[in-house]
């Protein structure tokens, strides 16, 4: 029933460690005990095992504090006799999970959440998401010196949002709805905007953001593009930093940060200029911003590396090479057109357009859409009835 001191296994779940604890003190009692006896044998309220049971479940990556671990080891002295091998099953889950000290009171809300999701930036999700965050999120510090992590995005793009909280295992009924009056430079009008936030306050992980270059505070004149492990790692968070701070319909990025920019044109060779623009903030003090196109070819290949990007923006835009066979087939299209003015305008007096076509190919052996009957009509001038 004990863990063999020999035994140092590289996994053990919280889910496990609380079975093999209940099974040791079984032993111990020489009888079974339910989940709410074990939780009173431990010194906690009647549904403390069970709510660990169901949050182990839901995140298998839920550890239990050094702090909760020490406590059960000090009502087990005083309720038990010979609890050495409880003490060796206890010892060997804080080292092989690494136990942390401090308890995180955010998973009474978010049993969920994953506070090392940052830690590693090691899959296209991870690299995306750093990328949205970088661009439309924000982390600071609040009255009491906790990091807090915050991100709003309109309610139009809700399902990015929904994206989000799924991945780190944040609980969606603490996502925020509200209103924004917003009033415009030029017309002075005010319209309203709606927006959906995820705000919550944890070190962790906000450390880990801090590890992998996410600066505190104002942001936007001193990001860096982060040190990532493979190109398309690099191309997911792009592609996440266009969806908060790219034009759509364009592959036009926007910073404050002329090292970010140079980043980027460093990264993935992009020889476009950025334009600069300057502009007032309400201190007086004149900022910069940098815009930087990033070219068909580039902006296609984010698209074909990640597909879970905002939808809106996923507008693909033809290379210098595609735009290229396109005049070409044009061109050779207009040569391949034989009838005259004369000839084409008495036709589209009597036929309609399938039979002229039907009449091209007859008569020339080359064939051509109605399509382009219309366009040489209109080229020639030719009223159609």
């Amino acid at each position: 029933m004990g863990i063999n001191k020999k035994i140092k296994p590289k996994t053990f779940s919280t889910l496990q460690f609380i079975r093999n604890l209940k099974k040791e003190i079984c032993f111990r009692l020489a009888k079974e005990i339910s989940n709410q006896e074990l939780s009173s044998i431990l010194g906690q309220k009647e549904g403390h095992v069970k709510w660990i049971l169901e949050v182990s479940r839901k995140n298998p990556e839920y550890v239990l504090t050094l702090e909760l671990l020490e406590n059960y080891q000090d009502q087990l002295i005083l309720k038990l006799e010979n609890i050495s091998r409880i003490n060796n099953l206890i010892e060997q889950y804080k080292i092989v999970n690494k136990a942390p000290e401090k308890n995180y009171f955010i998973h009474n809300y978010h049993p969920n959440l994953n506070l090392n999701y940052f830690r590693y930036i090691n899959t296209k999700e991870k690299a995306y998401l750093f990328g949205l965050l970088l661009a439309d999120g924000s982390l600071y510090k609040n009255n009491q010196g906790n990091l807090v992590i915050s991100i709003e995005l309109n309610v139009k793009d809700g399902l990015l949002l929904k994206n989000y909280i799924k991945a780190i295992g944040f609980e969606a009924t603490y996502v925020k709805y509200y209103k924004r009056l917003i009033q415009d430079e030029t017309t002075k009008e005010i319209r309203i905007i709606r927006l959906f936030r995820v705000r919550f306050s944890n070190n962790l992980f906000g450390e880990n953001m801090i590890l992998n270059g996410f600066p505190i505070g104002k942001k936007s004149d001193i990001i860096r593009f982060p040190n990532l492990g493979n190109r398309g790692l690099k191309l997911a968070f792009l592609l996440g930093y266009f969806d908060g701070d790219g034009k759509q319909g364009t592959t036009r990025i926007s910073s404050n940060s002329y090292l970010f920019i140079q980043d980027i044109k460093s990264i993935f060779r992009v020889g476009y200029k950025p334009d600069i623009t300057s502009y007032k903030i309400k201190s007086g003090e004149i900022k910069k911003s940098y815009k930087l196109h990033l070219g068909a070819e580039l902006f296609n290949k984010m698209l074909d590396n990640y597909e879970a990007s905002l939808q809106r923006k996923r507008i693909r835009f033809q290379t210098t090479e595609e735009r290229r066979k396109v005049a070409i087939e044009r061109f050779t299209g207009a040569r391949k057109f034989k009838f005259t003015k004369g000839e084409l305008k008495e036709m589209i007096r009597i036929y309609p357009l399938k039979r002229i076509v039907e009449i091209h190919k007859e008569t020339f052996g080359i064939s051509i859409s109605s399509e382009g009957i219309s366009y040489w009509c209109t080229k020639m001038g030719i009223e159609k009835p």
